[in-house]
């Protein structure tokens, strides 16, 4: 997760990309004062209910990918009912999502296809938003876009430079990366995979 890199980088930078991570409030909040429940405990609601450990994924996704993941196999529903039966099984009570079509499609189409999978779930699935070089034009005025985010309910953002070819670099990104910083909601990399590390770097 970052946000600007300062031109002092190191030890500052990761402090920035912490507090912007910690602002997502309980990515796995821990209350050593109550033991954890059972393994089969469960709550009104359904899914698996722990009194000691509140998980919150921040790496979940919907839709159909271009590419299977390796060894998949049978059919999967990758829906947000789909979706919220595997966070169920596995305990997990919030997740922030993306919909692959960000990555495999175009982004902006990605943010509205994950805007309407999650409606009506806003209590457990938290929409994440992809983003593009602001000088593309392609996801419209800057402020326009942070008001779309903030009523859609995005509370981190993802990008794939490598995929969408463009360099994340301050003097590419430099005002949206500024304003994620001020707003405190961070950026979301998957490191390898979608870039690498020579571009975090710069």
């Amino acid at each position: 997760c970052l946000g600007r890199a300062p031109p002092w980088r190191g030890y500052r930078f990761a402090e920035t990309a912490l507090r912007a991570l910690v602002d997502l409030r309980g990515c796995c909040i821990a209350d050593s004062g109550r033991r954890m429940a059972q393994s089969d405990a469960r709550g009104t609601s359904g899914h698996m209910k722990s009194t000691a450990l509140d998980f919150f994924d921040c790496n979940a996704w919907l839709g159909q990918p271009m590419n299977m993941p390796f060894g998949h196999h049978g059919s999967t529903d990758f829906s947000a009912k789909g979706l919220l039966k595997s966070m169920d099984r596995t305990g997990i009570r919030r997740a922030i999502v993306w919909h692959t079509a960000q990555r495999d499609i175009f982004p902006v189409t990605g943010n509205m296809l994950v805007d309407k999978a999650v409606r009506g779930h806003g209590k457990r699935l938290v929409p994440c938003w992809t983003v593009l070089p602001p000088d593309s034009g392609e996801m419209g005025d800057l402020d326009d876009f942070f008001r779309r985010a903030g009523r859609a309910g995005v509370r981190a953002f993802r990008a794939f430079p490598d995929i969408n070819r463009y360099l994340l670099r301050y003097d590419v990104m430099g005002d949206l990366l500024d304003r994620m910083v001020a707003a405190r909601v961070p950026l979301i990399l998957a490191v390898p995979g979608h870039t690498n590390w020579e571009s975090v770097y710069d």
